[in-house]
Parts: C-alpha cells; structure tokens; sequence
C-alpha cells in the first residue's frame, strides 16, 4: 500500500518593526538565539530544540544570498537559479542542497531588526510565524544573521526534525509493505509503521493544549500590525492575537467549541474580535487543531486580560482559562497621547525624555518613518517603541521647536517656549 506524502511547505517571513518581548528578556543578558526560542517553547510546555549544523548551513546560505542580492523584504523567502550562492527555490530543496536528507522543514525569516530579540519578538506577534515555533514536531534548528540594509541584519531560522532526518540518512524506514513517499532524499518508500511511531514521540511530551501568550505572562505587547502572508488582510492594527493547538495524540478529533477574550479587572468581554480557523484562514495555512483569536482594535497597555476556551475531544468537553498581561506603553514618567486633531504640542523646558502616542484609528492606523526638522541644539534622537508610539529624547533650547512628520503625512509641532529661534537644522528623514 502507497501513500505519498504532500507536505504543506511552511516557509513564512516577516518584515516587522522592532518589537518588544513577549515575555521580557534583556538583551543585556545576551543570551543565545537558541536559548531565547526555547525559552519560549517551555512556557508554553514544549521541548527544547537543539542545534544541526546542516540547517544551520542553510540557514547561512538563504541569508547571505539575502543580503548579497540586497532583496526587499517582501522576497526575503525568494531565491533565483543561476543567480550567485542559489542553493534552492524552496526552504526543502535549501535543506537538501546543505545535506539534510529530510523534507520535513520549516523556514522563519525576518528582516529590518537589529538583534535575535527583536527578531524573535517580532515573528512571535507574526502568528503564522509563531506557530512554527511552536510546532512540537521540530526539534531541531539551525539559524544566521547576515547584515542588511541600514545597519539592520536579516535572520534566517530553519527548523527540522532529528528523528525524521536520522530516518533518512540510515534507510532503515525502506519498505515494500504499507509505506509513505516524499519523504527522504532520495525518495525512497518510508515505512508507514515507523513513520507514525516516530511523529508520536514528541506529541507524547506535549501538553493537551499548546497556548500562547501562555499562562503568566507579562510584558505582552498590545498591538499586532501585518505579516506576510497576512492573516487580516483588510486590517493593519488590531490586538495581539491569541492562539491554541490541539494535541491530537492527546486529543483525538479535538475541536474548538468557544474562545473568549476578557478585560481581567472589568470581567467585560471583548466583543470585537475575530476567530480564525483551518475554514475561515484567508491564506488557508492554520491546520485543524490550530485556532487564532484577533481582538480588533489595540488591546491596553499595562493591563491584565483573560482567555477562556471551551473545547471537545471524543465525547468529552473541557474548559480551560488563563491570564496574560500586555506591557506599558513606556517606562517614562511623561507620555503624551496625540488625537488626530492635535498638531501642536508644548513641553515644559528641562524635559529631555519623553513618549508620543498616536493611537490607531480608521484615518491613520499606523506609520512606518518619520521626517523632522528641528531648531538648533535640540539634537532629538527618537525610537520606534510600535508603529504607533515613539520614544524622544532630545536637549531642550528654551523657544526651540521641532516639526515632526509622519510617513501617512501627519504633522506635529513640538516647543519648548521662551526665547525665539529661526535657525532649524537641515532635515533628517528616518525608518526604523
């Protein structure tokens, strides 16, 4: 009996701004990439991943060809044959060119940050993204960084499944009995038997439910913009989504009955949200036993939220209820909160820190760049917290000014008043 297997190639990329932990964890710390993924992946009861020199080759590979064709970030996950260092089209024939003898990977690829925190933040907010990350079938990974456009880098991550590679390189798996193809390479016939064995190991290890954010968690970032592909393509802010995979091992024929999204403190549910499914997924890539929750609008900052989730499996149902919290939106004592009819705004002189906030609405939902002009001696250094937030510090003039632009065109004057002063800086445009 012959079953060939069609694997739904997962290569996803993101092309976000710098975002902040999920689950904070100082860059100061320097910890490796490896530690960071699988930090999260014991929150959310995961097992860890290990490292395979040959996916991190390809991953080395893909990201040095990046940055050598300088390709923009919407063709991060392309390559093109006969083009210098083509190692493959796709993230399998990647992994294969590098000795990998698995076709079962999946690629992350993100560009635009400057460190593996930014990066891995980013493309856990990204939820197509995320749930590779947190697919218990990988257990292996390689990763790189390449530097990139702007001082930025691109970061490749290539994950794999040891058990399965191991497989493959032994030919141990050849049958002539019940049997799967398109599997190894070369492609020859796997034993069924000891194919499905090998992919219930890991689920043996996993929760029922795999959540995320999970239980705890703190320093949630409120707001989720786009990913390529897009999950809400008529959207471009809306709140951090939610997301749970069903254990199918565990959980046979598991099934999301309800999912609910609370304001902790209020008990007020949150009635403006979009639940995405295997059916209703626009891009068609969320299996059966994933399901992603998107309230609409920016959750709040420094706020306490609850999902409960109603869930059958079999002839039984469950309940399960848990709690994240989403960061503040800064640190800072002095946050201003620009409205959309605000174009002036005047700060007391020795202020030399302090956070604008634009919130999100229908006219202006967020902005990528800015451009500013400024009086002499001010020397503003401003930050992208989100894309609808940035951080300012600069050395207050008295009477001094600063005409800030956003990239959807909004303006806004910055003064600090006592003393006139016509001599403005040259412009300055920036992206994060």
């Amino acid at each position: 009996m012959h079953t060939k297997i069609l694997w739904i190639l997962f290569s996803c990329y993101t092309f976000c701004l710098p975002a902040y932990a999920t689950v904070a964890v100082s860059d100061a710390v320097d910890l490796h990439p490896l530690n960071l993924l699988n930090k999260i992946r014991a929150e959310s009861g995961l097992q860890p991943l290990s490292m395979s020199e040959t996916l991190t080759l390809s991953a080395q590979n893909h990201a040095a060809y990046i940055s050598r064709h300088n390709l923009p970030a919407q063709h991060i996950e392309d390559e093109t044959q006969f083009y210098a260092g083509f190692t493959g089209k796709t993230p399998v024939e990647r992994a294969l060119h590098s000795g990998y003898k698995s076709r079962l990977v999946a690629e992350n690829v993100s560009s635009g940050q400057t460190s593996y925190q930014e990066s891995i933040d980013g493309l856990m907010s990204a939820v197509y993204h995320r749930l590779v990350f947190l697919n218990p079938v990988y257990n292996e990974i390689g990763l790189a960084r390449v530097p990139y456009a702007r001082h930025n880098y691109i970061f490749t991550y290539l994950l794999g499944n040891r058990l399965y590679n191991q497989m493959c390189h032994s030919g141990a798996a050849l049958s002539q009995e019940r049997f799967y193809t398109g599997i190894c390479e070369p492609n020859f016939p796997v034993d069924a038997r000891l194919f499905e064995t090998t992919g219930k190991v890991l689920l043996k290890d996993t929760p029922d439910v795999v959540i995320w954010p999970p239980e705890g968690a703190s320093q949630v970032m409120p707001v989720f913009y786009e990913e390529s592909p897009d999950p809400l393509p008529d959207v471009s802010v809306s709140g951090y989504p939610v997301s749970v995979q069903f254990n199918t091992l565990k959980l046979p024929g598991a099934r999301l009955l309800s999912m609910d999204l609370f304001d902790f403190h209020t008990g007020q549910k949150i009635n403006n949200v979009r639940l995405l499914n295997r059916d209703n997924d626009p891009n068609q890539l969320l299996r059966e036993n994933e399901y992603v929750l998107f309230p609409m609008q920016r959750l709040k900052n420094d706020n306490t939220y609850q999902v409960t989730i109603h869930y059958a499996s079999e002839h039984q149902k469950y309940t399960k209820s848990w709690q994240f919290k989403t960061r503040p939106l800064s640190s800072l004592e002095h946050v201003y909160t620009i409205n959309e009819n605000d174009k002036t705004i005047t700060i007391p002189y020795g202020l030399n820190k302090f956070v604008l906030f634009f919130p999100p609405n229908s006219s202006y939902p967020s902005f990528d760049a800015y451009h500013i002009k400024y009086s002499q001696g001010m020397s503003p250094q401003i930050n992208f917290i989100d894309q609808n937030t940035l951080e300012v510090a600069l050395s207050p003039i008295k009477n001094s000014e600063m005409l800030l632009t956003l990239s959807d065109q909004r303006q806004l004057k910055i003064q600090v008043r006592q003393a006139y002063s016509s001599q403005i800086n040259s412009p300055q445009s920036h992206k994060p």
